[in-house]
């Protein structure tokens, strides 16, 4: 998810929050681990819950949701 305009190169700037949000409410399913990635699925990052944000690990692709941990600021 992009915030000012800030975000890897290839990332989109919007993530289908929506149909998390429809699936909670409609049938009780709330959201698990989200992740927002490229049309062509060459980058991703998790979408985190405030207050924390993606910290890459140090380790792994960094184009990849899976090199990254949440964590608090």
């Amino acid at each position: 998810m992009n915030h000012g305009g800030v975000r890897p190169k290839g990332m989109p700037k919007t993530a289908d929050l929506l149909s998390e949000l429809e699936a909670w409410v409609k049938d009780g399913k709330a959201p698990g681990n989200l992740i927002n990635e490229n049309t062509d699925g060459s980058v991703s990052r998790p979408l985190c819950q405030h207050p924390e944000w993606p910290r890459y690990k140090g380790e792994g692709n960094p184009n990849l949701a899976a090199s990254f941990n949440c964590v608090k600021s």
